[in-house]
Parts: structure tokens; C-alpha cells; sequence
């Protein structure tokens, strides 16, 4: 008897393990689901003049504010976070960086800005995931459509804004935002050459529904 009843027993005591598991990983990615937008996009450590109004600033919503396309993927698309379905295992989103499209001209020596009034923009995918402690880690991957676009020819280099964009950093703060470091590639109408910079983009849940 006493052995039957330890054999009735086990499943009890893993069912109600796994169910405490489930518990406690619902609980940490309640915290991040949902869908997020853009609030600001700081271009860190320099000032830039993206637009080409001759005003050099680091804000590079604001910058891009005439580019109709590139503005309207930094401001209006939302980005969407869905739940970690088990313990270390990886999700994944992208997020919608603005883009100039600027060719190379090898013969002249010039930088051509082409589609200034609409702009364009590209994908940088980030990695995130919940281990048994409970902390969320986080990674950079760079699977998007950037990687194809430009190329380099005998006479130019097309789409040079598109190379050297890569995901640095991604942070949940578990309170409805995260932070994202991206090296973002521009022209700069100031210098007159293409940079790579660091910019930090803030995000804002807007929803806890994913449709």
C-alpha cells in the first residue's frame, strides 16, 4: 500500500513542478509582450546633418521627418514581442531603421543621393530569451533585407548607406519599453561622407495585444 502510494504520488509532485515552471515563465514574459513604438532615436556621440537642410542634430526622428517612407517606419510600425514559449529558448524580432539611398560614384569621387523626399528603410533583428534564474538575455543577429541590396562595381557602389548597419545592444526594462543600439550607416550633407554611428533607440509599449 505504501508503495502504491508513492507510484500515485510522483506524477502529482512533477505535474505540480511543471505547472509552477509555467507559472514563473509567464509571469517574466507578461512583463515584455506586446507591441511597442518608437518614441525617440538619439544619434550618440555626434551631430548629423541627414536631411540635408544644413542643420546638423542628433535627433534622428526628426531628421528623418521629411523622408515620407523612412519616417513613417520609425514612427507608425509597431514592433511586436511575442511570449518565450520555454526556458532558453530564442524568439526574435526586427526593427525598421530609416534609410537614405545614396550610390558612389568611382569616376567623379561623389556621394549621389537618390529618393530624398521618400527615403527607405531596412530590418535589424534582435534575439531574446528567458534562462531558469529568470533573467532575460538578449543578442544581435543582422538577418534582414539590408544584406543584398548594395553592391560595388567597376564604377559604383551602390546603396553605400546600406553597409555597416548592425543590432549592438537590446534592453527590456520589464516596465513597458526597451532600448536597442544600432550602428546605423549615413551620409552626412555637414562632411560630405558616408559614417557609421551609434543610435539609441527608445521604444514604448503601446499594447499588450500582438494582433
Amino acid at each position: 500500500m505504501k508503495k502504491s502510494f508513492y507510484v500515485f504520488l510522483l506524477p502529482l509532485l512533477l505535474l505540480s513542478c511543471s505547472k509552477e515552471e509555467d507559472d514563473s515563465l509567464e509571469k517574466i514574459t507578461d512583463t515584455i509582450v506586446g507591441r511597442y513604438v518608437c518614441r525617440s532615436a538619439t544619434i550618440q556621440g555626434r551631430l548629423l546633418d541627414i536631411n540635408g537642410d544644413g542643420t546638423a542634430g542628433d535627433d534622428m526622428v526628426a531628421e528623418f521627418e521629411g523622408f515620407e517612407l523612412a519616417y513613417q517606419r520609425i514612427t507608425e510600425e509597431p514592433v511586436r514581442i511575442f511570449p518565450v514559449k520555454e526556458y532558453e529558448t530564442d524568439e526574435s524580432f526586427h526593427i525598421e531603421i530609416p534609410k537614405q539611398r545614396v550610390d558612389y560614384d568611382k569616376r567623379s569621387g561623389k556621394y549621389i543621393i537618390k529618393d530624398m523626399y521618400i527615403g527607405d528603410s531596412m530590418f535589424i533583428g534582435f534575439k531574446y530569451s528567458v534562462d531558469r534564474s529568470g533573467k532575460i538575455n538578449t543578442a544581435a543577429y543582422n538577418e534582414g533585407n539590408g544584406d543584398d541590396l548594395g553592391g560595388e562595381y567597376d564604377d559604383m557602389i551602390y546603396l553605400i548607406d546600406y553597409q555597416g548597419n548592425s543590432a549592438r545592444s537590446l534592453t527590456f526594462d520589464q516596465e513597458g519599453g526597451f532600448e536597442a543600439v544600432i550602428d546605423c550607416t549615413c551620409y552626412d550633407f555637414a562632411t560630405d561622407e558616408v559614417v557609421t554611428v551609434p543610435v539609441l533607440f527608445v521604444y514604448e509599449r503601446v499594447s499588450y495585444s500582438l494582433d
